[in-house]
C-alpha cells in the first residue's frame, strides 16, 4: 500500500511539474496535463482512504481561494437564466483550478515538489528557446506551428511572454538566493533569467516588460540591502517604471501612439466594466456573463461602444466587445462582485505574509504575486485556460514550498 501511494505521489509531482511545458505546446495539453493529475489525486485518496482537507485547510490561502470559487457559483446561480448550457459548463470546471491547488498542497506534505518544478521550468525553457530558433531558422517549429504565430501577442508570443515573465525572476532569483549549488549552476540560473528577460523585450510585450523589470528588481534590491522595506520596495518599482517609460516614448513615434491607444482604449472598457458591476455590485453579473452584460450596458447607455464613451485616442472598432476587462481586480469586481474581489485581495495578502514570513530562500518567490497583480492592471484573464491554471499552479507552488519548508530541497 505504501509503496502505491509513493508511485502515485511520484506521478502527480511529475505532472505538475510539466504543465508548464504543456502550457507552451497548447491549452488543451496542459488542460490533459490537470486532469489527469486530478484524476490520480482522486485515485490516490480512493486507495489511503484518507481526509486531505484537514492539513490543507490549515493552508493560508485555503480560504481566500475558497472564498473565490463560492463567489463565481453563487454569481452563476443568481444569474444563471440567461446562461447557455455551455456558458454553465464552463463557470462550474473552474473547479479544476482550485482542485490543482488542493493537490498541490496535500503532495507537498511528504513530498518535495521544489525540485520537480524548478526542473519542469528549465525543461518548459530549453523548448521553449528551441522552438524560437527553429520558427527563426525554418519558418516553423517542431509543431509545424508557424513563424509568424512567435510574434504575435495574440498567440505564441503572449503565451511565451506569459511564462517568461514569471520564470526570468525565479531564475534570477535563485541564482542569488539559493545556497549550497556550484558557481556553475548559478551562473547558469542568471543566464537563463536574463536570456528570458530578453526575449520578453524582443517580443515588445509592454506588461510583461514592466511586470517582470518590476519583479526582478524587487528581489535584486533585497538580495542587495537584506530587507524588505517600504522605502526598497518603492524605488524597485518607481526606478524601472521611469526608465520603461523614457524607452517607450522614445522609441518612434508609432510605437508611442499604440502604446497610448492600447492604454485609453483599457480605460474605456474598464468605465464600462464599472457600469456593468453597479448592475449587480454584491454577487457579479456572472463569468459567463461579462460580454452579454458589456453589450448591453453600451447599447443601454447608447455608447454604441467603449471608445464613445471614453473618447479613445486610437478609437476602438464600433462593434468590439471584449471577454475580459484587461484588469483583473475590475473583472472580479463585474463577474463576481465585491465578494469576489475581496477574495482577491485577501489572497493576494495572504501570499505576501506567506513569503515575508517563511525562511528567506522564499523571498525568490516574491516576484510572482507582484508580477500578478502589475500585469493584472491592464490584462491577465484569470478566467481563461492557460492564465487560470498558470496562476494557481504558481501560487500553489510558492505556498506549499513557502508554508511547509520542512519537506523542501532547497540544495
Amino acid at each position: 500500500m505504501e509503496n502505491k501511494n509513493k508511485i502515485i505521489d511520484k506521478i502527480i509531482v511529475t505532472l505538475i511539474s510539466i504543465i508548464p511545458t504543456g502550457m507552451f505546446i497548447g491549452s488543451a495539453i496542459s488542460e490533459f496535463f490537470v486532469i489527469l493529475t486530478i484524476l490520480f489525486w482522486f485515485i490516490r485518496i480512493a486507495i489511503t482512504k484518507q481526509n486531505p482537507f484537514p492539513f490543507i485547510s490549515k493552508n493560508p490561502l485555503f480560504y481566500p481561494v475558497l472564498l473565490w470559487l463560492i463567489s463565481i457559483y453563487i454569481a452563476l446561480f443568481l444569474n444563471i437564466k440567461s446562461a447557455t448550457p455551455d456558458e454553465i459548463g464552463h463557470d462550474i470546471v473552474l473547479l479544476r483550478f482550485v482542485l490543482l491547488f488542493f493537490i498541490i498542497l496535500d503532495v507537498s506534505k511528504n513530498n518535495n515538489i521544489f525540485k520537480p518544478f524548478i526542473s519542469g521550468l528549465i525543461f518548459c525553457f530549453a523548448l521553449i528557446m528551441f522552438n524560437i530558433v527553429m520558427a527563426k531558422l525554418f519558418g516553423h517549429d517542431i509543431f509545424n506551428i508557424p513563424a509568424y504565430k512567435y510574434f504575435n501577442k495574440m498567440s505564441k508570443a503572449g503565451d511565451i511572454t506569459m511564462l517568461f515573465a514569471y520564470m526570468s525572476p525565479i531564475f534570477i532569483g535563485l541564482a542569488l538566493f539559493i545556497k549550497n549549488i556550484t558557481t556553475l549552476k548559478r551562473w547558469l540560473f542568471a543566464l537563463l533569467g536574463i536570456i528570458a528577460f530578453g526575449v520578453i523585450v524582443y517580443l515588445e510585450i509592454r506588461t510583461a516588460m514592466i511586470s517582470t523589470t518590476i519583479g526582478i528588481a524587487v528581489i535584486v534590491s533585497y538580495f542587495v540591502f537584506k530587507k524588505v522595506s517600504i522605502k526598497v520596495a518603492f524605488l524597485s518599482i518607481l526606478i524601472p517604471m521611469v526608465i520603461l517609460i523614457i524607452v517607450f516614448f522614445n522609441r518612434d513615434s508609432n510605437y508611442s501612439s499604440a502604446s497610448i491607444g492600447s492604454f485609453t482604449d483599457r480605460i474605456a472598457i474598464w468605465k464600462t466594466s464599472l457600469e456593468i458591476w453597479k448592475e449587480k455590485p454584491i454577487f457579479g453579473v456572472g463569468v459567463f456573463n461579462y460580454s452579454k452584460s458589456y453589450e448591453k450596458i453600451l447599447n443601454k447607455k447608447g455608447f454604441g461602444s467603449s471608445a464613445n464613451f471614453m473618447g479613445s485616442f486610437r478609437k476602438l472598432d464600433s462593434d468590439y466587445v471584449p471577454n475580459h476587462a484587461h484588469n483583473v481586480f475590475v473583472e472580479q469586481l463585474s463577474c463576481t462582485g465585491i465578494v469576489g474581489l475581496i477574495s482577491l485581495i485577501w489572497l493576494i495578502i495572504n501570499l505576501f505574509k506567506i513569503i515575508i514570513r517563511s525562511n528567506k530562500h522564499c523571498i525568490l518567490f516574491i516576484s510572482i504575486p507582484i508580477i500578478f497583480c502589475v500585469q493584472g492592471l491592464s490584462g491577465w484573464h484569470i478566467y481563461q485556460s492557460l492564465y487560470g491554471t498558470y496562476f494557481f499552479l504558481t501560487i500553489s507552488i510558492l505556498t506549499a514550498i513557502c508554508d511547509n519548508p520542512k519537506e523542501q530541497d532547497y540544495s
